[in-house]
């Protein structure tokens, strides 16, 4: 199972990307950490994906979200520096492989869940955006739970 969402998950950036104008491409860190990605659908909406995993002793999990970002640009000055700031809702999936004997609190179990998130980002160059980010996801399915989660990364634009 853990295979087949990590196949669509690469099927869906590669599709992404071939399309993209304005597409960002980078690395997510903290929780989650993985890939990220961004894509403009205009000067102030965007569609923002992280694809993390864990593959460690204790559990095997797949992280998907994709959030709609409302971007206010410049909205924070700091002496010569403005920082962007972005907020919207979208899902979140976190899916468990089963591990024999390990944690067995969410084995082959898939949650689904609302999220909300804002942040920070600046743009150094054209290209090149740093980005920190704070989530809270109200998972619905198969329960409900509430998680919160902190990110920083960075994307190259094409």
């Amino acid at each position: 199972m853990f295979k087949k969402y990590l196949g669509l998950m690469g099927l869906v950036l590669f599709a992404s990307a071939a399309q993209a104008k304005q597409l960002g491409v980078g690395l997510i860190l903290i929780s989650p950490t993985g890939l990220s990605t961004n894509y403009f659908l205009d000067k102030n909406t965007s569609i923002d994906t992280a694809w993390a995993w864990s593959m460690n002793d204790d559990d095997q999990n797949l992280y998907v979200h994709a959030t709609y970002l409302f971007h206010r640009p410049r909205l924070i000055k700091l002496d010569r520096t403005a920082l962007d700031v972005h907020f919207g809702g979208g899902l979140r999936m976190i899916s468990w492989d089963d591990r024999p004997g390990r944690n067995k609190k969410h084995d082959d179990e898939t949650y689904l869940g609302l999220r909300g998130a804002m942040g920070l980002s600046y743009t150094f160059k054209p290209s090149v955006e740093v980005f920190s980010e704070v989530s809270m996801t109200m998972d619905v399915i198969p329960e409900t739970d509430a998680d919160v989660d902190i990110a920083i990364g960075a994307r190259f634009y094409f």
